[in-house]
C-alpha cells in the first residue's frame, strides 16, 4: 500500500492511495493494483482524490527465454476533469512508469 501526491499543470493536484496484491500461478505473475482511499490518510488540502485507479502488471514466459510483460491501467482523474481530456497524458505517464520499472528491474538483477 502507498499514498502518492501528484502535481499537475492547469488543474488541481491529485492524490491517491493504492493497494497492490501479488498473485502467481505456474505460468504467470500478476501485480494487481487498485485505489483504496479508506486505507490512506485524510484528504490533503488543495488536492483532489482519485478514487478510481486500477490495473495490473502481468509477466509470462516469452520466446527465447525472455518474458512477455503486459501493463494495464485505468483511471478517472476526479474533480471536474473528464476522462477524455486526460487520456493522452495518462498514456504518456503509463509508458514512462513502465520504462522506469524495467530500468529498476534491470538494476536489481545485476
Amino acid at each position: 500500500m502507498f499514498h502518492d501526491l501528484i502535481s499537475v499543470p492547469v488543474v488541481s493536484n491529485r492524490e491517491y492511495t493504492m493497494r497492490i496484491v501479488r498473485k502467481k500461478d505456474q505460468e504467470s505473475r500478476r501485480f494487481e493494483f487498485r485505489t483504496a482511499p479508506e486505507l490512506g490518510p485524510p484528504q490533503t488540502p488543495d488536492y483532489v482524490t482519485m478514487a478510481i485507479v486500477f490495473g495490473c502488471w502481468e509477466i509470462r514466459p516469452g520466446e527465447d527465454g525472455g518474458s512477455k510483460v503486459t501493463y494495464t491501467v485505468y483511471s478517472e482523474p476526479g474533480g471536474s476533469v473528464t476522462p477524455l481530456i486526460v487520456r493522452g497524458p495518462q498514456l504518456k505517464e503509463a509508458t514512462s512508469d513502465f520504462r522506469r520499472t524495467l530500468k529498476d528491474a534491470k538494476k536489481a538483477v545485476k
